[in-house]
């Protein structure tokens, strides 16, 4: 018998059989076609919820009144904008106001939590009733976490006005609400 006329018969039906296979294969194709919306977003919110103490107290004979900052609350927000969109923080007295002879101020640290585009801190302000002041601007699409420490961190400083000084009063207690609000801005 002539193997090498076998071995040569044997090898075309083994290629014949990988091209029978490779013809009859079929490859399918399945979609799902969806839409990708992504819709704007401004949250805001202020942590802890408990009330800011601030205080003043003579110390030393002939100085003026020590006073004690407090920097106990974080500023927390989400803001998704759209093409070229920036949004601002601005912070107002919105209920009471500082004790005559006195300034209440506020300044916000720049966040370190979180991802994206936070903007720039403005330098401290003086809190008055019912004006709006920015305290953060060019915010675009970013969150700034919310864990206990997460976001910008607020500062409050209570302080003697030098420039009506003699309308200090002493009292027991004055309560002031300060109100955030986040906004588009160009």
């Amino acid at each position: 018998m002539n193997y090498q006329r076998l071995l040569s018969h044997f090898l075309f039906i083994i290629q014949l059989s990988a091209f029978a296979v490779t013809a009859n294969a079929q490859t399918v194709y399945a979609y799902n076609s969806f839409k990708i919306r992504v819709s704007e977003a401004s949250v805001i919110k202020i942590t802890p919820s408990t009330p800011i103490t601030v205080y003043m107290n003579a110390t030393v004979a002939g100085g003026d009144l020590s006073n004690s900052p407090n920097s106990d609350s974080y500023l927390k927000l989400t803001s998704i904008v759209d093409q070229g969109g920036k949004r601002k923080v601005e912070a107002a007295i919105t209920t009471g106001k500082a004790p005559d002879g006195t300034l209440l101020k506020l300044y916000a640290s720049p966040c370190t939590t979180g991802s994206g585009t936070f903007g720039s801190v403005d330098p401290e302000i003086t809190l008055q009733p019912n004006v709006n002041k920015r305290i953060i601007y060019n915010i675009r699409s970013c969150y700034t976490g919310n864990g206990p420490t997460d976001g910008y961190n607020l500062t409050y400083t209570w302080m003697l006005d030098p420039n009506n000084l003699s309308k200090l009063k002493a009292f027991t207690t004055n309560a002031a609400f300060v109100t955030f609000t986040i906004s588009s801005h160009w």
